[in-house]
């Protein structure tokens, strides 16, 4: 846990390479006609996903560390009595089909590579649609 809090202090810090980061993002933005607000926005769901599943993938690794488990496959079998005990209240049916039949579970670059293509789809979507402008009140309206 110590660990997990001190990445979730250090997302926040302020330093020239998370600036740096910033200023490309906005970078790829800049002659689009969005307006700050919008810019920034798209500029921080990039990195925030990019630094999500990072995060994820970290605690992932230390945790088979901590446990001596060497592959995905060993993962999933120390995992198992818990996943069954919850698979078997019925609540999760969708999940539980999903474990059941994806083909992809230890290929982390592949989901990572395709949420990212479908954020940036998204983006995209957006702004060919003329709907990303922030405007309105504070809150957007």
């Amino acid at each position: 846990m110590a660990g997990a809090d001190r990445r979730g202090r250090g997302a926040l810090a302020l330093t020239p390479n998370r600036l740096a980061i910033a200023e490309r993002g906005l970078a790829v933005l800049d002659g689009l006609g969005l307006d700050a607000d919008t810019a920034l926005a798209i500029t921080r769901s990039v990195a925030t996903y990019a630094r999500g599943m990072a995060g994820n993938e970290i605690l992932l690794r230390e945790l088979m560390t901590e446990q001596n488990w060497a592959s995905g496959e060993e993962l999933r079998s120390g995992l198992a009595p818990q996943m069954s005990y919850l698979m078997s209240t019925g609540r999760y049916p969708l999940y539980n089909r999903s474990l059941l039949t994806q083909r992809r579970k230890d290929d982390a670059l592949w989901q990572f590579e395709l949420g990212l293509e479908l954020l940036l789809d998204g983006v995209e979507a957006r702004l060919a649609g003329g709907g990303v402008q922030g405007g309105g009140d504070a809150e957007g309206r």
